[in-house]
């Protein structure tokens, strides 16, 4: 089965041509302002406009049977410190490391506006076809991408500065060779083939895909936000996750090593990872390392993130070398 059959990745949600938004027509949410009495949620009329305020509808509004929201309260009005850790509480998670690639979803349609060397590239390039008039263009990380977890909101991607392709880069003339992130790779790219657009912004969470060699398919940013956390994503003790080819690599020139972080994620109740590297001495504190703590640790005893790791350097197994679809490495895509 082709690995483009799948419908989260063939799915062309802003096609080329679909009506954008035009602001000022109304809003997708509605904000209610409650406050607590006596444990019921009432409605705050004192945070009402006041045209609106004493109109005799003192009572929260109807809602349709299966409404779902958000219920925004200071940290400090939550009375079980347990509840307040797992409700205020953020963490650090390594989801994709510096020696992968990320490919995003750029609508590829002909457009005569288009320049010359876009064009060219398209030409040339065998890249990834999720969907007539669609390529997936690869980004090299330069640094690891993290997803910050906080509390019960959806988590963000952070970090993961990255380079788009060296023909890119070199015959734009213009383009800076470092972006800040994969959401700044995606506007560019936007900007570079979706010339027939007003306006290039988009979520990378929908766009952007990671290579799994391990089971040739692709894996959506979306999915790394949305999945159970039950480890980390590249496996680690207690883990039953398939994904160890993620494993992120740190190198000490110093003392000529690799090494790598373990993770395990500790459950819902304590709302963080167990993380340790083999360099690192224990904590004497109770707490374990999260893994940015960790992370930061290595970088202390003179590690860097590393994409080289050669089986005869340690003991442990080097990770795969395909690492990337259709055998492309990272640098130089």
């Amino acid at each position: 089965m082709s690995p483009f059959d799948s419908n989260d990745l063939s799915e062309a949600e802003d096609s080329p041509g679909a009506p954008e938004y035009i602001p000022g027509q109304g809003t997708e949410t509605a904000e209610i302002p409650i406050r607590i009495e006596n444990g019921e949620i009432q409605l705050d009329e004192g945070k009402l406009d006041p045209e609106d305020s004493g109109s005799g509808s003192a009572s929260l509004p109807d809602l349709r049977d299966g409404a779902t929201g958000t219920l925004r309260v200071q940290a400090s009005s939550l009375k079980d410190d347990q509840d307040r850790h797992r409700f205020t509480s953020e963490h650090l998670e390594i989801i994709v490391p510096r020696s992968n690639l990320i490919w995003l979803k750029i609508g590829t349609n002909r457009s005569a506006e288009r320049p010359e060397f876009a064009k060219m590239y398209l030409r040339k390039s065998q890249l990834p076809v999720p969907k007539r008039g669609w390529r997936l263009i690869p980004v090299a990380l330069q640094d690891h991408l993290w997803l910050r977890h906080r509390g019960a909101k959806k988590p963000v991607v952070e970090g993961g500065n990255c380079a788009l392709p060296k023909f890119l880069r070199e015959k734009s003339g213009e383009m800076p060779e470092v972006l800040e992130s994969p959401h700044q790779a995606y506007h560019t790219l936007s900007q570079i083939f979706e010339t027939h657009r007003r306006t290039h912004g988009g979520s990378v969470y929908k766009k952007g895909y990671v290579w799994n060699p391990d089971v040739k398919d692709w894996i959506g940013l979306e999915d790394f936000r949305t999945r159970t956390v039950t480890g980390s994503v590249w496996g680690g003790p207690g883990s039953n996750n398939e994904r160890k080819w993620l494993r992120p690599w740190w190198y000490s020139g110093k003392e000529g090593t690799y090494d790598t972080i373990d993770a395990q994620w500790l459950g819902e109740e304590n709302q963080m990872w167990a993380a340790e590297a083999y360099p690192l001495d224990p904590l004497d504190e109770e707490r374990p390392r999260t893994q940015a703590e960790a992370a930061e640790a290595l970088e202390e005893k003179g590690y860097r993130p590393s994409i080289q790791v050669r089986k005869d350097d340690f003991s442990r197994a080097a990770p795969p070398e395909a690492r990337n679809w259709n055998g492309l490495v990272p640098w130089e895509p």
